[in-house]
């Protein structure tokens, strides 16, 4: 299992914005997380 610095949940326009600011740094950690949509496709 991997150690993250950050944990973002919601990759929406501020998840992403921030995601983008903390990884700029090359020493944090992030993680982004998106829920998505639901997936009904079977092939």
């Amino acid at each position: 299992m991997s150690d993250f610095d950050y944990v973002i949940v919601g990759a929406g326009s501020a998840g992403c914005v921030l995601a983008n600011r903390l990884s700029a740094n090359p020493r944090n950690r992030v993680l982004l997380i998106e829920a998505g949509g639901r997936d009904n496709y079977h092939w």
